[in-house]
Protein backbone atom coordinates (compact mmCIF):
# COMPACT_ATOMS: atom_id res chain seq x y z
CA UNK A 1 0.00 0.00 0.00
CA UNK A 2 2.79 2.40 0.82
CA UNK A 3 4.62 1.21 -2.30
CA UNK A 4 1.37 2.54 -4.37
CA UNK A 5 1.46 5.94 -2.33
CA UNK A 6 5.22 6.34 -3.96
CA UNK A 7 5.22 5.49 -6.70
CA UNK A 8 2.28 7.49 -8.00
CA UNK A 9 3.39 10.69 -5.85
CA UNK A 10 6.73 10.44 -7.59
CA UNK A 11 4.97 9.99 -10.81
CA UNK A 12 2.21 12.63 -10.34
CA UNK A 13 5.66 15.57 -8.84
CA UNK A 14 6.99 14.78 -12.32
CA UNK A 15 4.14 14.92 -14.62
CA UNK A 16 2.75 18.63 -12.44
CA UNK A 17 6.69 19.82 -12.41
CA UNK A 18 7.56 18.88 -16.09
CA UNK A 19 7.54 22.41 -17.18
CA UNK A 20 8.69 24.14 -14.40
CA UNK A 21 12.61 23.11 -13.93
CA UNK A 22 12.88 25.70 -10.92
CA UNK A 23 10.66 23.70 -8.82
CA UNK A 24 11.23 20.23 -9.94
CA UNK A 25 15.21 20.55 -9.08
CA UNK A 26 14.41 21.43 -5.57
CA UNK A 27 11.85 18.39 -5.27
CA UNK A 28 13.20 15.25 -4.02
CA UNK A 29 11.20 11.46 -4.75
CA UNK A 30 9.73 10.31 -1.77
CA UNK A 31 10.45 6.92 -0.49
CA UNK A 32 8.63 4.61 1.87
CA UNK A 33 10.41 5.65 5.07
CA UNK A 34 9.11 8.89 4.41
CA UNK A 35 5.51 8.40 3.65
CA UNK A 36 5.19 5.94 6.81
CA UNK A 37 6.76 9.26 8.71
CA UNK A 38 3.77 11.14 7.07
CA UNK A 39 1.43 9.03 7.74
CA UNK A 40 2.71 8.69 11.65
CA UNK A 41 2.22 12.80 11.92
CA UNK A 42 -1.56 12.79 10.35
CA UNK A 43 -2.03 10.32 13.06
CA UNK A 44 -0.68 12.27 16.23
CA UNK A 45 -2.37 15.88 14.58
CA UNK A 46 -5.53 13.33 14.92
CA UNK A 47 -5.00 13.14 18.62
CA UNK A 48 -3.15 15.94 19.58
CA UNK A 49 -5.46 18.55 17.65
CA UNK A 50 -4.28 22.50 17.36
CA UNK A 51 -5.50 25.34 15.30
CA UNK A 52 -3.70 26.07 12.95
CA UNK A 53 -0.92 23.59 10.91
CA UNK A 54 2.12 25.71 11.47
CA UNK A 55 1.53 25.42 15.12
CA UNK A 56 2.70 21.90 15.28
CA UNK A 57 6.00 23.42 14.59
CA UNK A 58 6.46 26.60 16.92
CA UNK A 59 9.32 26.56 18.97
CA UNK A 60 7.19 27.21 21.73
CA UNK A 61 7.25 24.17 23.92
CA UNK A 62 3.78 24.85 25.31
CA UNK A 63 2.48 24.56 22.00
CA UNK A 64 4.55 23.05 19.47
CA UNK A 65 5.10 19.19 18.91
CA UNK A 66 8.79 18.70 19.29
CA UNK A 67 8.33 14.37 18.02
CA UNK A 68 6.63 16.20 14.61
CA UNK A 69 9.68 18.93 14.61
CA UNK A 70 12.46 15.80 14.85
CA UNK A 71 10.92 13.84 12.06
CA UNK A 72 9.51 16.37 8.93
CA UNK A 73 10.10 20.23 8.10
CA UNK A 74 6.91 22.14 7.96
CA UNK A 75 7.74 23.18 4.30
CA UNK A 76 8.47 19.02 3.52
CA UNK A 77 5.12 18.16 5.37
CA UNK A 78 3.49 20.85 3.33
CA UNK A 79 4.65 19.65 -0.35
CA UNK A 80 3.97 16.20 0.63
CA UNK A 81 0.32 16.96 0.99
CA UNK A 82 0.29 18.84 -1.92
CA UNK A 83 1.22 16.40 -3.80
CA UNK A 84 0.09 13.09 -2.65
CA UNK A 85 -1.34 10.35 -4.32
CA UNK A 86 -2.88 7.00 -4.75
CA UNK A 87 -3.72 6.44 -8.67
CA UNK A 88 -1.78 7.67 -12.32
CA UNK A 89 -3.89 10.86 -13.24
CA UNK A 90 -2.46 10.48 -17.00
CA UNK A 91 -4.70 7.39 -17.22
CA UNK A 92 -8.06 8.37 -15.26
CA UNK A 93 -11.25 8.95 -17.25
CA UNK A 94 -12.37 12.02 -17.17
CA UNK A 95 -15.99 13.42 -16.03
CA UNK A 96 -18.28 12.84 -18.30
CA UNK A 97 -16.83 9.92 -20.05
CA UNK A 98 -18.47 6.47 -19.96
CA UNK A 99 -17.57 4.50 -16.97
CA UNK A 100 -15.93 7.53 -15.02
CA UNK A 101 -16.07 6.77 -11.42
CA UNK A 102 -16.13 9.46 -8.93
CA UNK A 103 -13.71 7.27 -6.66
CA UNK A 104 -11.21 7.25 -9.74
CA UNK A 105 -8.40 9.29 -7.23
CA UNK A 106 -8.38 6.33 -4.73
CA UNK A 107 -10.13 3.39 -5.84
CA UNK A 108 -7.18 1.16 -6.36
CA UNK A 109 -6.05 2.07 -2.74
CA UNK A 110 -9.92 1.41 -1.84
CA UNK A 111 -9.26 -2.13 -2.86
CA UNK A 112 -6.13 -2.78 -1.82
CA UNK A 113 -7.20 -1.75 1.68
CA UNK A 114 -10.46 -3.46 2.09
CA UNK A 115 -8.18 -6.76 0.65
CA UNK A 116 -5.79 -6.55 3.81
CA UNK A 117 -8.71 -5.66 6.37
CA UNK A 118 -10.44 -9.17 5.22
CA UNK A 119 -7.25 -10.74 5.29
CA UNK A 120 -5.93 -9.02 8.97
CA UNK A 121 -9.14 -10.51 10.95
CA UNK A 122 -11.66 -13.24 10.51
CA UNK A 123 -15.26 -11.90 12.37
CA UNK A 124 -16.98 -13.54 15.35
CA UNK A 125 -20.37 -14.77 14.49
CA UNK A 126 -22.54 -11.14 15.15
CA UNK A 127 -21.96 -8.51 12.36
CA UNK A 128 -23.55 -5.58 12.17
CA UNK A 129 -24.49 -3.47 8.90
CA UNK A 130 -25.17 -0.18 9.17
CA UNK A 131 -24.13 3.70 7.83
CA UNK A 132 -21.18 5.31 8.88
CA UNK A 133 -20.51 9.43 8.10
CA UNK A 134 -17.18 10.51 7.41
CA UNK A 135 -17.23 14.34 7.87
CA UNK A 136 -16.00 16.21 5.01
CA UNK A 137 -17.54 19.96 4.16
CA UNK A 138 -15.47 20.37 1.05
CA UNK A 139 -16.89 20.81 -2.89
CA UNK A 140 -18.07 16.26 -3.57
CA UNK A 141 -20.56 15.33 -5.74
CA UNK A 142 -21.79 12.77 -3.37
CA UNK A 143 -21.79 14.68 0.13
CA UNK A 144 -24.37 14.05 1.61
CA UNK A 145 -26.55 15.55 4.52
CA UNK A 146 -28.17 13.80 7.71
CA UNK A 147 -29.27 15.84 10.55
CA UNK A 148 -30.14 12.98 12.73
CA UNK A 149 -26.47 12.25 13.16
CA UNK A 150 -24.25 13.36 15.19
CA UNK A 151 -22.19 13.77 12.25
CA UNK A 152 -24.19 15.48 9.65
CA UNK A 153 -22.01 16.40 6.63
CA UNK A 154 -19.80 14.24 4.95
CA UNK A 155 -19.07 10.74 3.11
CA UNK A 156 -21.53 8.26 3.46
CA UNK A 157 -20.01 4.96 3.87
CA UNK A 158 -22.18 1.65 4.15
CA UNK A 159 -19.93 -1.06 6.53
CA UNK A 160 -19.98 -4.12 8.11
CA UNK A 161 -18.58 -4.22 11.41
CA UNK A 162 -17.93 -7.29 14.36
CA UNK A 163 -20.37 -6.72 17.06
CA UNK A 164 -17.64 -7.59 19.59
CA UNK A 165 -15.47 -4.68 19.33
CA UNK A 166 -16.30 -2.50 16.05
CA UNK A 167 -13.58 -3.41 13.21
CA UNK A 168 -15.05 -2.75 10.10
CA UNK A 169 -14.88 -5.77 7.73
CA UNK A 170 -16.54 -4.89 4.62
CA UNK A 171 -17.26 -1.09 3.44
CA UNK A 172 -18.76 0.82 0.56
CA UNK A 173 -18.84 4.31 -0.33
CA UNK A 174 -22.38 5.54 -1.41
CA UNK A 175 -22.05 7.87 -4.38
CA UNK A 176 -25.71 8.69 -4.41
CA UNK A 177 -28.75 7.84 -6.00
CA UNK A 178 -27.81 8.56 -9.42
CA UNK A 179 -23.67 7.16 -9.14
CA UNK A 180 -25.32 3.91 -8.37
CA UNK A 181 -26.94 1.11 -10.60
CA UNK A 182 -30.86 0.64 -10.29
CA UNK A 183 -32.29 -1.54 -7.70
CA UNK A 184 -33.89 -4.39 -8.49
CA UNK A 185 -34.61 -5.20 -4.80
CA UNK A 186 -34.17 -1.88 -2.85
CA UNK A 187 -31.49 -0.11 -1.94
CA UNK A 188 -31.53 -1.73 1.77
CA UNK A 189 -31.63 -5.32 -0.09
CA UNK A 190 -28.59 -4.66 -1.92
CA UNK A 191 -26.19 -2.70 1.23
CA UNK A 192 -26.79 -5.86 3.08
CA UNK A 193 -25.97 -8.59 0.49
CA UNK A 194 -22.66 -6.76 -0.59
CA UNK A 195 -21.91 -5.99 2.79
CA UNK A 196 -22.77 -9.60 4.10
CA UNK A 197 -21.39 -11.56 0.62
CA UNK A 198 -17.70 -12.33 2.19
CA UNK A 199 -19.33 -14.15 5.50
CA UNK A 200 -22.44 -15.54 3.68
CA UNK A 201 -22.43 -19.87 4.30
CA UNK A 202 -20.70 -19.54 7.43
CA UNK A 203 -23.94 -20.13 9.89
CA UNK A 204 -23.10 -16.23 10.63
CA UNK A 205 -26.01 -14.12 12.30
CA UNK A 206 -26.16 -10.72 10.44
CA UNK A 207 -28.44 -7.25 11.94
CA UNK A 208 -29.53 -4.29 10.48
CA UNK A 209 -31.95 -1.76 11.16
CA UNK A 210 -35.20 -0.56 10.12
CA UNK A 211 -34.01 1.23 6.83
CA UNK A 212 -31.83 -1.82 5.08
CA UNK A 213 -34.92 -4.69 6.18
CA UNK A 214 -37.28 -6.32 4.12
CA UNK A 215 -39.17 -9.56 3.66
CA UNK A 216 -36.97 -10.80 0.67
CA UNK A 217 -34.02 -9.80 2.22
CA UNK A 218 -35.13 -12.02 5.32
CA UNK A 219 -35.52 -14.78 3.09
CA UNK A 220 -32.26 -14.83 1.14
CA UNK A 221 -29.92 -14.79 3.36
CA UNK A 222 -31.71 -17.67 5.30
CA UNK A 223 -31.40 -19.86 2.28
CA UNK A 224 -27.34 -19.09 2.35
CA UNK A 225 -26.77 -20.54 5.69
CA UNK A 226 -26.95 -16.84 7.40
CA UNK A 227 -29.01 -15.83 9.82
CA UNK A 228 -30.59 -12.38 10.00
CA UNK A 229 -32.46 -10.11 12.15
CA UNK A 230 -33.70 -6.91 11.50
CA UNK A 231 -36.16 -3.99 13.46
CA UNK A 232 -39.33 -2.87 11.00
CA UNK A 233 -41.43 -0.27 10.80
CA UNK A 234 -45.29 -1.56 11.78
CA UNK A 235 -46.56 -0.20 8.22
CA UNK A 236 -44.23 -2.02 6.19
CA UNK A 237 -46.07 -4.25 3.38
CA UNK A 238 -46.52 -8.11 3.85
CA UNK A 239 -45.99 -8.20 7.87
CA UNK A 240 -48.76 -10.30 9.29
CA UNK A 241 -52.18 -8.71 10.70
CA UNK A 242 -50.82 -8.77 13.90
CA UNK A 243 -48.16 -6.19 13.05
CA UNK A 244 -51.08 -3.34 13.52
CA UNK A 245 -52.36 -4.84 16.89
CA UNK A 246 -51.89 -2.00 19.77
CA UNK A 247 -49.82 -3.44 22.71
CA UNK A 248 -50.34 -2.32 26.77
CA UNK A 249 -46.96 -2.14 28.16
CA UNK A 250 -45.69 -5.93 29.00
CA UNK A 251 -47.80 -7.60 26.32
CA UNK A 252 -45.58 -9.36 22.74
CA UNK A 253 -47.50 -10.65 20.06
CA UNK A 254 -45.23 -13.20 17.67
CA UNK A 255 -46.34 -14.55 14.01
CA UNK A 256 -43.98 -17.33 12.17
CA UNK A 257 -43.83 -18.60 8.21
CA UNK A 258 -41.56 -21.35 7.84
CA UNK A 259 -37.99 -19.83 9.32
CA UNK A 260 -39.02 -16.65 9.51
CA UNK A 261 -40.46 -15.33 12.92
CA UNK A 262 -42.42 -11.63 13.34
CA UNK A 263 -42.40 -10.33 17.08
CA UNK A 264 -44.00 -7.14 18.35
CA UNK A 265 -43.48 -6.01 21.85
CA UNK A 266 -44.23 -3.30 24.29
CA UNK A 267 -41.98 -2.74 26.64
Amino acid sequence: MVDLIVRETNRYTQQKLATNNARLEKWRDTTCQEVKAYLGICLIMGINNLPRLAMYWFSDPFIGNTGIQNVMTKNRFEELSQYLQFSNSATELQRGEENYDCLCKVCLFLSGLLENIQKAYEPSKNLSIDEGMIAFKGRLSFLQSMPAKPTKYGIKVWMAADSQNGFVNNFSVYLGKEANAPHNNGLGYDVVIKMASPFLKMHRHVFFDNFLTSLKLMDDPLAQVTYACGTVPCNCKDLPPCAKNKLRQGEKVTALRSKLIFTKWHN
